[in-house]
């Protein structure tokens, strides 16, 4: 499969399991599924950001 079709198809996957879990789950968040992004998700104040990222 090329590229194009590759990513379509994870935003459409992304896009199921978001409104299959709507109703059970009103917090349910995919960031994403993209091959291209990577992300972070901290639970802690600003003042702490700088010890997990480096600037």
């Amino acid at each position: 499969m090329d590229e194009l079709t590759f990513q379509r198809r994870l935003y459409m996957g992304r896009r199921q399991a978001e409104k299959a879990n709507k109703a059970d789950d009103p917090y349910f968040y995919l960031p994403t599924l993209s091959p291209h992004t990577l992300s972070y998700k901290g639970l802690v104040t600003p003042d702490n950001l700088p010890k997990f990222f480096r600037t």
